[in-house]
C-alpha cells in the first residue's frame, strides 16, 4: 500500500493487535521493544531508499522554492522508519507495525510527483513532465526500495510476528 510519503505492506499478523494492547497494559516496558525491533527490521530498505535519493538537484531549479542547499541531505535524513503499535478506536483494531515514511517536504515531492492524475495547471504538467523525463516515474525512491528488499522483509516481519506471539503467549499464560 502506498501513500504521500509512506509505503506500507500488509501482513497477516493474527491477533497480535489486541495481545500488543494487552501487553501493553501488563509489561510497558516488554511492549517497548517491539516498535525497537520493527525499526531494526527496516534498516536495510531504509539505506536502500536513501541511497536512490540523487545527489544533484532532480531538475534545474529544484530547491528555489524553500530548500536551497543540500536538499539532498534533508531528503536522505527524512526517510525513516516508523511504527505504531497503540490500536486506538478508529484503527478497527489494526496497528501499524512498520511505515517507511520521507519526512522531508522536498523529498516527499520528489517521490510522489505524477502519482496523481494531471495537475490543474499548465506549470504543474511541465514540472512533472520534466521530473518524470529526467528522474523517472513516481514512485522514486521508497516503493523501489521496499520491492528490492521484498523477500527479505516478509521473512523479518514474519519471524518478529512470530517471536513475539510466543512471547504474548508467555505473558498470557503468567498473568492468567
Amino acid at each position: 500500500m502506498q501513500g504521500a510519503g509512506v509505503v506500507s505492506l500488509d501482513l497477516e499478523t493474527g491477533a497480535i493487535a489486541e495481545l500488543v494492547v494487552y501487553l501493553r497494559k501488563v509489561e510497558p516496558e516488554l511492549a517497548r521493544i517491539l516498535p525497537r525491533e520493527m525499526r531494526h527490521v527496516a534498516k536495510p530498505v531504509v539505506q536502500t531508499a536513501r541511497a536512490l535519493i540523487p545527489a544533484s538537484r532532480p531538475l534545474s531549479n529544484w530547491g528555489s522554492w524553500g530548500e536551497r542547499l543540500d536538499w539532498s541531505r534533508k531528503a536522505v535524513t527524512g526517510i525513516t522508519a516508523t511504527t505504531d503499535v497503540r490500536a486506538g478506536k478508529s484503527s478497527r483494531g489494526q496497528i501499524n507495525l512498520l511505515a517507511i515514511q520521507q519526512k522531508n517536504p522536498a523529498g516527499a515531492v520528489y517521490e510522489n510527483a505524477g502519482r496523481h492524475p494531471a495537475p490543474t495547471t499548465g506549470r504543474g504538467r511541465t514540472f512533472i513532465d520534466n521530473l518524470n523525463r529526467k528522474r523517472g516515474q513516481s514512485p522514486r525512491f521508497l516503493w523501489p526500495a521496499v520491492e528490492a528488499n521484498l523477500g527479505y522483509l516478509n521473512n523479518e516481519l514474519q519471524r518478529v510476528i512470530d517471536d513475539w506471539s510466543k512471547v504474548l503467549e508467555r505473558e498470557l499464560d503468567r498473568a492468567a
